[in-house]
């Protein structure tokens, strides 16, 4: 494992220096991703602005609320978002039969060519306001309040993880998952920047107990500044299905690997 991190060290490390070699490109990527994660939290100060309180949760409770889900996205997409955008043209085009004949699992080496740079500036804004909100939200800290915080936001990692591995592993049986992604995660992972009790208990349900959404960050916001929500429990939920759900993806996409059969070109 240890050579598995140095080696993808080096990948990260010499895949930003080729990218630098077109320095306006890279500079432009980085801003680009800084500046629409900036333009979601500023909708949510014109949102909060005109209407104060949204289900009792104002602008810095909002604030950490989207912090959680798009600081724990920003590192997951980073390093998975150009697998499971790839690995359905991978599997399509044949080139998939070039990943089984490297000397490393085939699932590192698509984790590899799946790094994208240009995550780094979600990366940057995510965690400033993060750490911006963590401070300015009225939270009643405690030694276990802390613990969970960190468990919370490594569950919400592993938990957006593996959604991405997931939906991107479908593709060795559906040949092309992305449009799926884009419906069940990436476009429903945006409305959980906002309380789903909002939503009514049947869109509310569905997000925690059919696509685990919530989990990210809606119950362990909830917890720490003592919302009142359906199910007061279920925050403790978050670190162990991060590692539920990140363990089940690694083993859908080995059973994918197995079933794999080239398209011969």
């Amino acid at each position: 494992m240890a050579h598995l991190l140095k080696l993808y060290g080096l990948h990260i490390k010499y895949n930003i220096k080729a990218q630098m070699q077109y320095r306006v490109n890279f500079v432009t990527g980085l801003f680009t991703n800084f500046y629409a994660y900036f333009l979601m939290y500023t909708s949510i100060w014109i949102i909060t602005n005109k209407f104060k309180m949204i289900d009792g949760w104002d602008y810095n409770d909002l604030i950490l609320l989207s912090a959680l889900n798009l600081f724990s996205y920003s590192i997951a997409s980073t390093f998975l978002f150009d697998y499971v955008y790839g690995l359905e043209r991978y599997i399509n085009d044949g080139r998939f039969d070039r990943v089984l004949v490297r000397p490393i699992f085939p699932m590192y080496s698509m984790i590899f060519d799946g790094f994208s740079w240009s995550g780094i500036g979600q990366i940057l804004v995510s965690c400033i306001f993060l750490g911006v909100s963590v401070v300015t939200v009225d939270i009643d800290w405690s030694l276990f309040k802390a613990f969970y915080f960190v468990a919370s936001v490594i569950g919400a990692v592993l938990i957006q993880s593996a959604a991405l591995i997931f939906f991107g592993s479908l593709s060795f049986w559906l040949k092309k998952s992305f449009t799926l992604t884009q419906i069940l995660f990436i476009n429903f992972r945006t409305v959980i920047n906002y309380p789903i009790s909002i939503y009514g208990t049947l869109f509310s349900s569905v997000l925690t107990f059919i696509l685990p959404w919530a989990f990210i960050n809606f119950y362990p916001a909830a917890y720490l500044l003592d919302k009142p929500v359906t199910y007061p429990k279920l925050y403790l939920l978050t670190p162990v299905l991060g590692v539920l759900l990140f363990t089940f993806s690694i083993l859908l996409t080995r059973m994918g690997i197995r079933k794999y059969n080239s398209v011969g070109s």
